[in-house]
């Protein structure tokens, strides 16, 4: 929980290592303070920090992945669901291409959840 607003975020930590250079993480960082703002379904980035060879983001919190919904889902996920999360999706990629990014690695351990959705 971040002290200042109470608000449950999530660290996450990136290491400049083998074919991922410090230049790409920064380009990485710099493509998404650009596009959050533009749509709800793209994830918050609050803060930036560079420790070392780490970079930390701090970002909106989300409780699961798709790809943790599927394999642990216990019932069938319905075409509602699978109809919401590729509308989110789908808005996410074309505020991205508004912007002339495109992203190179859609797939379910990437595209994450909320429980409020």
């Amino acid at each position: 929980m971040r002290k200042k607003d109470e608000k449950i975020v999530a660290l996450k930590a990136l290491t400049a290592r083998g074919m991922i250079t410090e230049e790409m993480i920064q380009a990485e960082v710099g493509l998404m303070l650009l596009v959050q703002d533009e749509c709800e379904s793209i994830l918050r980035c609050y803060e930036t920090y560079k420790w070392g060879t780490r970079y930390y983001l701090v970002v909106e919190f989300m409780d699961f992945s798709v790809r943790n919904l599927i394999d642990y889902q216990q019932k069938v996920i319905t075409e509602g669901i699978i109809r919401y999360i590729c509308g989110a999706v789908l808005k996410g990629l074309a505020a991205m291409h508004k912007k002339k990014i495109m992203h190179r690695d859609i797939k379910s351990d990437n595209i994450l959840i909320n429980k409020e959705g």
